[in-house]
């Protein structure tokens, strides 16, 4: 029995292959489309999978919680991921329902030394003893016993500064102090808002963690007890924020709250200033989730399509084996073998081509993903698919082969009597058509806005500008003596510096009291330090000038400020403040100039007023040049060692700085434009296929109007119109649907495009020409197919 069963199977086996090779055309298209739509679609899973799972590693991530506040100062709003250095500690010692708080503060841009080379740190975290808690970072690192004078490195950081070389227990220069180094962590997983290159020890910053109510620095999460929800931990932390802040913010008119934003959420779900990291966005994966989807349906839709059309063309054959004595099942398991085979053999293809191109899509995207790390989630994938998609591509086709009717098929008179098949095929490919019109017109908008951002002026100009982190140098005699022999440099146009670079937030935040002519106003303000050639070094033009800005009291202020506060000129103005105590003013500064606005943010962030003070020391200088940028780096590598300063120095090009703001929109851009390209292709394979099904369906009917006179051109018109009503049908969906996602992701935007008909005009014209070229080749071959052939069943 099992060896009659075997030949069967054989045999409706080889009868697939013989197939496959008579219609070559036709099965290479299945597979092909079918092996595109599912290894695109599993690139896409597995770039949402890692997405979707941000920092969920941490083995209390479930019950982990970061603390937002929001305030508002000086009549203006805020939402920030930071709160007030005690907070960590005054929970875990007040309040019973938290197992573990943690602060820590963000330092930037930090220069560690060893003796042979110095590096540029991005982020280093001074954390208190409590931060491996909260957060899983490695076992064999105990950050309780972590002492003021030690440091622990990331791998990487460690393999930059020691070459490889065992780095526990080396010593390594931090600013002014010598700290040794206690551990080394292991590799962090990619998906993770923590990204740090070291950890220090709180203690480092000298900050008194008991009278610091006042400044907002932490980054504080906090571990609720098992079976504490985090709505019913708000009513405490309303008591925390009464008793240690209210009194404070009482006294001037400024209030504050606090609130627990889940752990999970923070990368998808967040988009506050002072971000630890570049977070993503969920409406942004959702789309992709949804675009993954229907990639995968699309293309098992396509391959019903096309089999179903061929299966007319194999009427004869399946009258044969009619004749023969093959029953509705066995013909039914026929086809469904046959899609089974195409099924399996891309989805292997497709697993093999995810495989190869993963290293090239990480790089597309910025993403560490492995298929090993994934295994167990792609191979249940993968049969997923397989057992989906086999049995929705092949049940249909199956099941109308199986209805054809043996006496019409000898006569040559098969009926496709199938109407409603048909306008479910116009329904799907009217799916297909508006999504990829809706894509490309949210890919034109993404485009067009981030052409818009890296255009719109900045209030300065970015171009021929180098910014030198000048932190590590420890003497202020090798400050001036690197800035005297720039200024003389032939390349050099001007020099200056300033205490923050225009790849950041401008500055820090605090309260200003301006006080003109008896009348005080608060306005919260963004604040940095800078010499007296930063202005005219970085093109920032001076609207008005009152008197000479000096290394005293002076101040300046720019338009956004003055417009802020209404003031008619700035004569006689000045400014209170205390940047120790930002709801308390005590300093005072004279306003002697009002400079354009100029945006130091990116621009998803409304301009702020601003204050410049005065400081011929700082942080950074800026260099305006003339010639190439590669030539003159080169000779600030020179002049760096002439001086005999350690490392190499960090020099960044102003303009590529800003450019790399935009970098998750750039990748979101690149993302969106690989997957319409995907949807069109899958589109056009639709319309290939519906075209097929169209054609074989109507050929007798098309012969019939020959016979009686019709022209090619009517004809033509005929089966155009036809494809035209439903691309119109689909445009005006795709316009709505378009528009809608575009306004909402304008949105995060401060400074955006207007959305116009060009764009929309542009993107149905491209779709429009793509359909009608997609169908192009049935309607060609029915405008050629002799009528006689047709109805003599030829």
């Amino acid at each position: 029995m099992f060896e009659q069963l075997n030949i069967v199977l054989y045999n409706y086996f080889k009868i697939a292959v013989r197939n496959f090779k008579k219609q070559g055309f036709y099965a290479l298209i299945n597979l092909g489309g079918l092996t595109f739509s599912i290894s695109l679609s599993l690139l896409l899973l597995l770039y949402i999978y890692d997405e979707l799972n941000y920092d969920r590693f941490h083995q209390r991530a479930d019950n982990t919680y970061r603390i937002i506040a929001e305030a508002n100062i000086a009549h203006s709003d805020l939402k920030m991921p930071v709160v007030p250095i005690p907070t960590a500690a005054t929970l875990l010692r007040d309040f019973e329902e938290v197992e573990a708080a943690t602060g820590f503060q963000l330092v930037e841009n930090v220069p560690l030394a060893t003796e042979e080379k110095t590096v540029v740190v991005d982020k280093i975290y001074a954390v208190d003893n409590q931060f491996s808690n909260v957060f899983d970072i490695g076992s064999a690192v105990n950050l309780a016993d972590l002492k003021v004078n030690e440091i622990v490195l990331s791998a990487d950081l460690a393999q930059s500064l020691y070459f490889g070389a065992k780095a526990i227990g080396e010593q390594v220069t931090y600013g002014e102090q010598v700290l040794t180094v206690a551990a080394v962590l292991g590799p962090m997983p990619g998906n993770s808002h923590l990204r740090f290159d070291a950890l220090v020890s709180a203690k480092i910053l000298d900050t008194d963690p008991h009278s610091a109510w006042s400044n907002f620095q932490a980054y504080t999460y906090i571990t609720l007890k098992d079976g504490m929800a985090p709505g019913d931990f708000d009513p405490r932390l309303e008591e925390l924020v009464d008793t240690y802040l209210m009194p404070v913010f009482e006294q001037f008119n400024a209030y504050c709250r606090f609130e627990l934003q889940p752990l999970k959420d923070i990368h998808l779900h967040s988009q506050l200033r002072r971000e630890l990291s570049e977070n993503g966005n969920a409406a942004f994966i959702y789309a992709l989730l949804i675009v993954a989807l229907m990639m995968l349906i699309l293309g098992s839709l396509n391959y019903v399509n096309l089999a179903t059309a061929t299966s007319l063309k194999r009427s004869k054959e399946i009258g044969v084996r009619k004749v023969l004595g093959s029953e509705k099942p066995a013909v039914r398991f026929q086809f469904f073998l046959e899609s089974l085979v195409i099924t399996v053999a891309s989805c292997v293809l497709g697993l093999i081509i995810v495989d190869l191109l993963l290293p090239y899509f990480n790089a597309f995207t910025g993403k560490l993903i492995s298929i090993k790390q994934y295994s167990i989630q792609a191979i249940a994938l993968a049969v997923g698919i397989v057992l989906i998609v086999a049995l929705a591509a092949g049940i249909f086709p199956a099941l109308q082969a199986a209805r054809f009717k043996l006496i019409e098929i000898l006569k040559g008179r098969l009926h496709v009597t199938i109407a409603d098949s048909t306008a479910l095929r116009k329904v799907l490919v009217v799916f297909q058509i508006t999504l990829t019109l809706a894509m490309m017109i949210t890919t034109a908008v993404v485009y067009s806005q981030l052409q818009f951002l890296h255009e719109q002026p900045l209030g300065y100009n970015a171009d021929n500008l180098l910014v030198i982190d000048v932190q590590s140098i420890g003497s202020d005699d090798k400050f001036e003596e690197l800035k005297a022999l720039l200024q003389v440099h032939p390349n050099t146009v001007s020099v200056a510096s300033a205490s923050i670079t225009p790849f950041h937030d401008a500055g820090g935040l605090a309260t200003f009291q301006a006080n003109k002519s008896g009348q005080t106003e608060e306005v919260l303000c963004s604040f940095f330090s800078a010499d007296s050639s930063f202005l005219q070094t970085l093109g920032i033009e001076v609207i008005q000038q009152e008197q000479a800005f000096n290394y005293d009291s002076s101040v300046y202020v720019n338009l956004d400020f003055v417009q802020e506060l209404s003031l008619s000129d700035i004569k006689d103005t000045k400014l209170h403040y205390d940047f120790n105590n930002a709801l308390q003013p005590t300093a005072t500064n004279i306003v002697v100039g009002i400079t354009n606005d100029f945006n130091f943010s990116n621009l998803k962030n409304q301009q702020r007023p601003t204050v410049i003070f005065p400081s011929e020391r700082n942080d950074y200088i800026y260099l305006r040049f003339n010639g190439s940028q590669q030539s003159v780096v080169a000779e600030l590598y020179e002049i760096w060692k002439q001086l005999g300063l350690q490392g190499a120095p960090s020099i960044q090009s102003v303009s590529d700085g800003v450019a790399l703001q935009y970098t998750y929109e750039h990748r979101f851009l690149r993302i969106l434009q690989l997957f319409t390209f995907a949807i069109s292709v899958v589109t056009i394979i639709g319309l290939f296929g519906l075209a097929t099904y169209i054609t074989e369906s109507r050929k007798k009917e098309i012969s019939l109007r020959k016979i009686s006179g019709a022209g090619n051109w009517s004809i033509l018109k005929l089966l155009v119109g036809e494809y035209l009503a439903i691309f119109m049908l689909s445009a005006v969906i795709a316009w709505f649907l378009g528009f809608y996602v575009s306004m909402n992701w304008l949105q995060n935007f401060a400074y955006r495009i207007e959305l116009g008909p060009a764009l929309f005009a542009i993107t149905t014209t491209f779709v429009a020409v793509m359909t009608l070229l997609a169908a192009s080749y049935h309607i060609s071959k029915a405008l050629a197919t002799k009528p006689a052939w047709v109805l003599n069943g030829q």
